[in-house]
């Protein structure tokens, strides 16, 4: 009958390190992609970085946060304080 377009690398390159030996080009392209990816990532934090600070610090002083108290830090405001206990249940 007719042929597929798919194709098992494993069964084409007998595992995945024999695939990457055929197509070293999918390393660069995927080691592109991730370096790119990671610099996004590094500048979010950057950009949110007074957000992240407050979350842990009320994190450390609770021990949780709820969503909504996730919103209050990254919209600026502090998070109602609660105490442990009532924050477990």
């Amino acid at each position: 009958m007719g042929s597929s377009l798919v194709v098992d690398p494993v069964a084409a390159f007998g595992n995945y390190s024999g695939m990457r030996n055929q197509k070293p080009y999918l390393l660069k392209e995927i080691d592109d992609i991730l370096t790119e990816q990671l610099k996004r990532d590094e500048d979010i934090v950057r950009q949110n970085r007074a957000a992240l600070d407050a979350m842990v610090e009320a994190l450390l002083e609770s021990g949780s946060l709820s969503g909504d108290d996730v919103g209050s830090i990254v919209k600026g405001s502090t998070p109602a304080r609660r105490n442990r206990a009532t924050r477990a249940l």
